[in-house]
């Protein structure tokens, strides 16, 4: 096994060891900050709400035992992390769609090259 300096030393001096930044045009970046705020706003506050409350009401009757007793704003808090998280990736396919309608558009050819 070769050491990261090893590699590093290996490297051409015209060879960059960081990928280069992506630069989004315009058309780009306002799909991707809408698919955000649509994904958090539609999807992860909704599905963490949700979990959380339902949480809250399993809790009150006694699901959970000693725990729900001890810890319920715990359980709660996990209930809405997950939910959030949840909701927000299973948005990934709208977003997909909505980037690979761009025309002229790399991050365009990069999903439908990830989706192959």
């Amino acid at each position: 096994w070769k050491s990261r300096l090893q590699m590093s030393a290996e490297k051409s001096e015209g060879e960059q060891s960081f990928p280069q930044r992506l630069q989004f045009t315009p058309e780009e970046a306002a799909v991707l900050r809408r698919c955000r705020y649509e994904s958090t706003v539609y999807r992860g506050l909704p599905a963490g709400l949700l979990g959380a409350y339902a949480v809250r009401r399993l809790c009150h009757v006694g699901m959970f035992g000693s725990i729900g007793k001890k810890f319920p704003a715990l359980l709660w808090s996990s209930a809405l992390g997950i939910g959030f998280f949840v909701g927000v990736s299973s948005y990934q396919q709208a977003c997909f769609a909505e980037i690979m309608k761009l025309e002229n558009s790399q991050l365009a050819e990069q999903v439908r090259a990830y989706k192959r």
